[in-house]
């Protein structure tokens, strides 16, 4: 029976990897065969027009300098008889470097870019002019090609060429009608094969529809399900990763590195920061206010606490104590940025398993290891936790902290419950406490983010409070457990901040150095309501063009000058997954189930809760979707749970899954779009040649 098994799945395999490479040979690279009888026409260079051009080089190349508005050239094909298919550029950019945020006076960052963005206008006799933009890679010595739409009457062409701020453009050669080259690209025969064998194993027969995630049988299979998922993991981390490790952005000295200058902060001894503030910065009367610091010109450090003339870090500190602190201790340096959010970013991943595997063990022993391993997918790509790998300055560090906390807490404490109900009293009450220790470190990440213990309630309020006699009794011992680690954190954090700015209740927030009025803005009902539209309920908009989706701003009233960052929408509708989640309002059984419905609903409600709050203490930027995606996976999952609960004879089990299947590959692909788009953190601003590398890998067309 195991060699029957491995025999298939072995064939299957190698089949999947055939049809990948003949796909990439054949269907990707279709424009190699089609070009090949085009007769190149070579443009002297000297033949065009330009506008901006600011010198020509003895070998016949031109010097253009982009400026604000791009260079311009100029040529005309009338009566020429070319029917044009494609035009190639030998284009290169060279100074293309932009500082980041530099009206602070602490640059923040460089992006020194060679990419360059084309504009070619085809125009006629007619007055309609047709469009085609693309980004080119701006590398010496390489063709880029962009194919064009056919325009029977195109008399002239007119090409815009732009780089980043202060670049210069060096134009090599132009030519028509180029045969397009053959371009094997393994990242995009890897996708094909792995959807190939996505397909294969959802298919109506398969065993991952037949034999249980908890069965013990069939270990081969087992295994082989544990590789697979390994593979699909190191995919979701590192891909990333390498993706983002790139030589675009340089750091300044004054970069925003709080936990690593936490750690070697702490390290000596001390809670305020070896950062000297400037000397316009201790004149101000009103530090905090964005409109004195600018009018005195006061250079300062971003997002930084200040107080009584010291920096201070306002991040949570659980994150630099668990990692930074101890890797800089042992290693007598800081922690590569990369390191840590990949630690945290497998934590994440690893966290959200155990959750579901403890979910589906308490209240549905039988589910199958193909929705188990689609509710795994699906919630993963809710949290959207690649764009944290762009973030070389830390900012997403205590979110993902919170959320492995959260994680781990949940999936500990379903362990807890699961013991306790077996009456191994010492196993569950260690379980216990180190899961309320998690969910009390929340506070220590992401504050606001220690609402998510509530999620815990449905399954441990029970072991707080045991019936007796048909009357509720407190389990004194149970709760001591329960409670004991909250206090002994609690009692930290007040310590901690007492002894940073003399209350136990001021995490510094409000003594945060930013453009927004943080010391007047209380909470902002504005921020709030317009948050939950923002987080939840905003429309995407869509374009023609890779990644497809476009971040834009929303307009609304904000007298404090909190962030108001573009974005992409919505979770919900980005993720029409989601509404699957509201399957925990469906009639449930009473007993254990009647938990995993009301936990479910408690990650709803703090779904738009936490989106209020997020929005009325920090403004409306598309990262702290991060601060709401984990309850939102987990309310994800407890409605899968109840909507694949029929039995498995009901004739809409099939529609049911196939509409699970959409959803879950659909809510991945936005995931991944989400990731291409433009931003600080994200892959067209951090790694432009990655970025193009994938347009051109998934719109093999243009």
């Amino acid at each position: 029976m195991k060699d029957n098994f491995l025999n298939k799945i072995i064939v299957n395999m190698i089949m999947f990897i055939l049809l990948a490479v003949m796909a990439e040979l054949f269907i990707f690279n279709y424009q190699c065969f089609t070009t090949v009888n085009e007769n190149e026409v070579v443009v002297p260079l000297d033949y065009c027009s330009y506008e901006g051009v600011k010198e020509q080089l003895e070998d016949g190349s031109v010097i253009l300098d982009s400026g604000e508005n791009g260079a311009f050239l100029q040529f005309s094909i009338k009566d020429s008889g070319i029917k044009l298919k494609n035009i190639a550029l030998k284009v290169s950019c060279t100074d293309g470097n932009e500082t980041w945020w530099g009206y602070m006076r602490t640059p923040y960052a460089f992006i020194n870019s060679t990419s360059v963005k084309a504009t070619v206008m085809l125009s006629g006799e007619a007055d309609n002019t047709i469009l085609r933009e693309r980004m080119l890679y701006g590398k010496e010595g390489r063709w880029d090609i962009i194919n064009l739409p056919y325009k029977k009457d195109t008399q002239m062409l007119t090409i815009q060429l732009s780089g980043v701020k202060g670049s210069t453009l060096h134009l090599e050669g132009l030519s028509l009608n180029t045969r397009v080259p053959m371009h094997f690209i393994s990242l995009r025969a890897v996708a094909v094969f792995m959807f190939l064998a996505f397909l294969y194993h959802m298919r109506e027969k398969s065993f991952v529809w037949t034999d249980s995630l908890l069965d013990d049988k069939g270990k081969m299979k087992r295994v082989y399900i544990a590789l697979s998922l390994a593979v699909l993991l190191a995919l979701a981390v590192f891909t990333p990763v390498m993706l983002s490790k790139s030589s675009v952005f340089i750091q300044s000295e004054n970069a925003f590195h709080p936990y690593t200058d936490l750690a070697r902060a702490l390290a000596k001894g001390q809670l305020y920061l070896d950062i000297e503030p400037s000397v316009e910065l201790l004149a101000l009367e009103d530090p905090y206010d964005p409109v004195a610091r600018e009018e005195a010109e006061a250079p300062f450090q971003l997002d930084y606490a200040f107080y009584e003339g010291k920096y201070y870090i306002y991040f949570g500190v659980i994150p630099c104590l668990l990692l930074y602190l101890p890797w800089y201790l042992i290693t007598g340096s800081d922690i590569p940025g990369w390191v840590a959010m990949t630690v945290m970013l497998l934590l994440c991943y690893m966290g959200l398993w155990l959750v579901i595997k403890n979910l589906i063990r308490r209240y549905r022993s039988t589910v199958a290891l193909g929705p188990a391993v689609l509710i795994w997918l699906g919630a993963a790509s809710l949290l959207s936790l690649p764009a944290a790998m762009g973030d070389a300055s830390n900012y997403y560090a205590p979110m993902l902290a919170a959320i492995d906390c959260f994680l781990f807490g949940m999936a500990l404490g379903l362990s807890a419950a699961d013991a306790l109900d077996a009456e191994n009293t010492k196993k569950g009450r260690i379980l216990l406490c180190f899961s309320s220790l998690l969910m009390a470190f929340i506070a220590g990440c992401r504050p606001q983010l220690v609402l998510g213990a509530a999620c815990t309630l449905p399954f441990i309020l029970h072991l707080l409070f045991e019936k007796r006699d048909g009357k509720y009794r407190l389990n004194i011992a149970n709760c001591v457990v329960f409670a004991i680690p909250y206090i002994i954190v609690a009692a930290g954090l007040m310590l901690y901040n007492a002894l940073r700015f003399g209350s136990p209740f001021d995490f510094g927030a409000m003594k945060n150095l930013t453009f927004a009025f943080l010391s007047n803005a209380g909470f902002n009902l504005t921020a709030a309501g317009a948050g939950i539209f923002y987080y939840l309920f905003r429309l995407p908009h869509l374009t023609g063009f890779y990644p497809y989706l476009d971040r834009s701003s929303l307009e609304w009233s904000n007298p404090n000058l909190l962030a108001s960052h573009p974005s992409t929408g919505g979770i919900y509708m980005l993720y029409p997954v989601l509404f699957l989640a509201f399957a925990c309002f469906v009639k449930t059984q009473k007993g254990k189930t009647t938990e995993l419905k009301w936990t479910g609903i408690t990650a709803i409600v703090l779904v738009p809760v936490l989106a209020a709050i997020t929005a009325a203490m920090g403004g409306l930027m598309d990262r702290y979707r991060m601060d709401i995606a984990p309850f939102a996976a987990l309310a994800l999952v407890c409605g899968i749970l109840c909507f694949a609960s029929s039995e498995i004879k009901k004739p809409s089990v099939r529609i049911r899954r196939i509409v699970l299947i959409v959803l879950v590959v659909l809510a991945a692909v936005v995931s991944g779009l989400t990731y291409g788009t433009e931003g600080l953190n994200y892959l067209k601003d951090v790694n432009p040649e990655a970025y193009m590398d994938i347009a051109k890998a998934i719109e093999f067309w243009r």
